[in-house]
């Protein structure tokens, strides 16, 4: 059970914004990508791994990643209770995400529009959540902690040119279902 999917795509008339100036590139630019996915399970634990291989016919206009991966292994149990028939749902695991090194575009507050930058790559980073997630009959509780990895291997992490992902932080949520 391996799922495997392949996308084409053709763009005409992209709007491109570099460090001087918008332009409307009107040559069609090609885009094509791999992906596969798998979710192995081996008694009560679980790994879900994607991979993602994309190609560009112009990487100066459309930039991406050559590669992407995604890989979340967890813990999976349902406890039940006898004595009040209740059961609770657990699933405890880390997230791991990575993609290779490419220019990645930037981002100009002023006009709230990402352009075209030369200057450095980023990525080829790993970054690592930690995350348990409770289900309890409605009720559903998680919690994450971000960007395990922070600063373990210097401060090279960017979602956009000159802006860097968040630092280590601990998130807390909860849901409650009602009936309708």
């Amino acid at each position: 059970k391996i799922n495997i999917s392949i996308n084409y795509v053709i763009i005409n008339n992209i709007i491109c914004i570099d460090s001087i100036s918008p332009y409307q590139y009107n040559k069609p630019v090609n885009v094509g990508s791999l992906s596969i996915n798998k979710l192995f399970v081996l008694g009560k634990f679980c790994s879900y791994f994607k991979i993602v291989y994309q190609i560009t016919s112009n990487d100066t206009i459309v930039r991406l990643p050559k590669l992407s991966g995604y890989n979340s292994t967890y813990f999976d149990h349902t406890f039940n209770f006898r004595n009040t028939g209740g059961q609770l749902h657990v699933q405890l695991g880390a997230d791991f995400y990575w993609n290779s090194a490419f220019f990645m575009d930037g981002y100009n507050p002023e006009t709230g529009l990402f352009y075209h930058q030369n200057e450095k790559k980023s990525g080829n980073y790993p970054y690592v959540n930690v995350f348990g997630k409770f289900g309890l009959k409605r009720f559903l509780f998680f919690i994450m902690y971000e960007h395990v990895n922070s600063g373990f291997s210097g401060l090279n992490y960017f979602n956009a040119y000159h802006y860097p992902m968040d630092t280590k932080s601990l998130k807390i949520g909860l849901t409650w279902l009602f009936y309708d």
